[in-house]
């Protein structure tokens, strides 16, 4: 699939909802930032809002609850907003018909990275679940992302 690639955020076409897909370790909670700023919109993490809200760390949610309470919680939060650009953790468009929503809802930004970078920028965390996992299946699981991914109205690559 052909994208619309931009260099900068004043190019993305949007309805006041900009949602940023891609790996964990992209930059997309930096850039949520940054663009937030330069768009005139409010910036949104949306781990950190989960976390905020429910007054729990994601691993917490992960370790006790599970990931099925986990994405649950995500696909809730992630329907509540009506502006922002929203850095999605890199799971996010994968469950619960979320990136089908988020297409119709706003504009979604794939932040195109690859998984190897991404491993090179997280590799030491500690509070990232899929991190602890190790090298090889956090690789393979970015790669298997992807395709979702793609989906996106645009693409920005850092």
């Amino acid at each position: 699939m052909e994208h619309l690639q931009i260099h900068h955020p004043e190019e993305i076409i949007h309805r006041g909802l900009i949602f940023l897909v891609g790996p964990s370790g992209a930059g997309k909670s930096t850039l949520a930032k940054k663009w937030a700023k330069k768009l005139g919109l409010p910036p949104i993490d949306l781990d950190q809002w989960i976390e905020k809200h429910e007054e729990i760390t994601i691993s917490t949610i992960f370790n006790y609850m599970g990931e099925t309470h986990f994405r649950e919680l995500e696909q809730k939060y992630l329907r509540s907003f009506t502006t922002g650009v929203v850095a999605c953790g890199g799971g996010t468009p994968l469950f619960h018909e979320n990136m089908d929503w988020m297409l119709k809802h706003g504009t979604v930004v794939w932040i195109r990275l690859s998984p190897e970078m991404a491993w090179s920028r997280v590799e030491k965390s500690t509070h990232r679940p899929l991190v602890l996992l190790g090298k090889e299946n956090f690789i393979d699981t970015m790669k298997s992302r992807e395709n979702c991914y793609s989906r996106a109205n645009f693409v920005f690559q850092p």
